[in-house]
């Protein structure tokens, strides 16, 4: 695990689905400020254990290629939509947490949500941004994360 903190927030928003071209309804998990990241000063002692130094980020971000989610927080999000769920990227070839359109159960690539401008999780404007819903999770959060990406302007 390289993110933890004490809540979560679940986004969602909606995509155009690059197979069938409807819309579909998408969601990403945000960390709030007070959430942790796992140091590049983690280390290994001499025995083999890791020891993992955590260092406090002082704004929120959103999380994408999510390797590995505890069942608690699986569970949660499978209550808000079964089109979130773990699947091999055909673009990566990495098994990660992702979306699939509600119609056509094509996969929905983080790469496109979260990294081109005008994705789903990359608003361009502010009214953009006023159509992604948020829903804070008061509980505790732990997550394996390749993709993080600090609060944009608009979130």
């Amino acid at each position: 695990m390289n993110v933890r903190a004490p809540c979560y927030v679940v986004a969602s928003g909606s995509a155009e689905c690059a197979r069938c071209g409807r819309w579909t309804h998408v969601v990403a998990v945000a960390l709030p400020c007070d959430h942790e990241v796992a140091g590049d000063d983690s280390d290994e002692s001499g025995d083999g254990a890791r020891t993992v130094h955590w260092q406090a980020a002082a704004i929120g971000a959103l999380l994408f290629y999510i390797r590995d989610l505890p069942e608690s927080v699986q569970r949660r999000i499978a209550a808000l939509t079964s089109s979130f769920r773990l699947a091999v990227s055909a673009q990566t070839g990495d098994a990660y947490w992702m979306n699939h359109c509600e119609q056509c159960g094509a996969a929905v690539e983080d790469h496109d949500l979260h990294c081109e401008p005008g994705g789903a999780f990359m608003p361009m404007s502010a009214h953009a941004a006023a159509a992604i819903r948020l829903l804070q999770i008061f509980e505790p959060f732990q997550a394996a994360a390749g993709g993080y990406a600090f609060d944009g302007e608009f979130l």
